[in-house]
């Protein structure tokens, strides 16, 4: 008798176990049900947007930078992207200028941004110093691109104003571009807030435009029609460009008078724009004094003889042309 209970209680047992369905060990892990793109021990399923990064599964709010969230880092600017790659002097493709030819690296604000090509400077069979050469190719790219007139009216204008710079010297120094002379007699370097007496010969800026004579109007003007900004804009960055401090560089934006005048100058475009039909006037058209001479340098080099100086001009303008589109 006691053999049959026992044989009962274990068919029991047996019956009641066979009855129920085990769960399976992929669903007892996952409250909502199956997912078959998961696996066991993923956590939690969360709905959200494709490509939402779903949070850790011990509860902590998702992490930033995930390989779901990741996102391109911001674009730099061709300044700072010049900067880490060394680059001598950058150019920005923007606009359709051409100046990369389609290379280089996309920037925040240039399609392109590339490092300037360089060729030889060799002006009326002489190679111009490195610094001046330098500088020459500066002229190509950020003032003969934004000078009015054709492609072929840029470059003349480019080559007759930097052949005028070059003779003079003041493609010789160091920072030509906040450069002020004034003879009062002799010739005497003048600071960035100082003005020149009238009547004096002053010249300024690596244009080596004269001041006396111009107007104001005239050269506000120019900051419109050729770098489509404010004269405020200008002048800061011709003062920048000349090395100037912040608390000067606000000096020379709330100039006045013929200081204004000087500095507007001083921003390139707008100083081989004032300057270039005076070299053409005095210079090729009539043969005045000042424009040739053997008896200093650099002008020995570069301006002993009228046939010499346009033989530079000409060659500025090869140079000017083989580095712009």
């Amino acid at each position: 008798m006691r053999a049959l209970r026992r044989i009962a209680l274990v068919a029991l047992v047996l019956g009641a176990a066979c009855s129920s369905e085990v769960p399976r060990a992929r669903d007892a892990f996952l409250p909502d049900g199956p997912a078959p793109d998961r696996l066991v021990g993923d956590g939690p399923r969360r709905e959200g947007p494709p490509g939402e990064a779903a949070p850790p599964s011990d509860g902590s709010p998702a992490r930033e930078g995930s390989a779901l969230d990741a996102k391109p880092p911001p674009l730099l600017s061709c300044a700072a992207h010049a900067k880490s790659a060394g680059f001598k002097l950058p150019l920005c493709e923007v606009g359709g200028n051409g100046l990369c030819k389609g290379q280089g690296v996309a920037t925040s604000d240039c399609d392109h941004c590339c490092e300037a090509p360089k060729v030889p400077c060799v002006v009326n069979g002489h190679t111009v110093p490195a610094a001046s050469c330098q500088l020459l190719h500066e002229i190509a790219f950020q003032i003969v691109p934004l000078l009015a007139g054709t492609r072929d009216a840029r470059l003349t204008t480019g080559a007759r104003v930097a052949w005028w710079a070059l003779k003079e010297g003041i493609l010789s120094l160091k920072n030509p571009y906040g450069y002020s002379n004034c003879n009062v007699p002799p010739d005497t370097p003048y600071g960035p807030l100082q003005t020149c007496a009238s009547g004096h010969a002053w010249q300024v800026g690596i244009s080596g435009s004269q001041v006396p004579g111009t107007k104001l109007a005239t050269l506000e003007g120019l900051c419109t029609s050729l770098y489509k900004q404010t004269p405020a804009q200008v002048l800061e960055q011709a003062a920048q460009k000349a090395g100037l401090d912040a608390a000067t560089t606000q000096q020379v934006v709330a100039s006045t008078g013929m200081l204004r005048n000087s500095w507007l100058l001083r921003a390139g475009a707008i100083g081989f724009t004032n300057q270039a039909p005076i070299v053409t006037s005095e210079c090729i058209t009539q043969s005045l004094s000042w424009c040739y001479s053997s008896a200093w340098s650099p002008s020995s080099l570069y301006a002993p003889t009228k046939a010499a100086a346009l033989q530079s001009i000409a060659d500025l303008k090869a140079i000017f042309s083989s580095l712009l589109p």
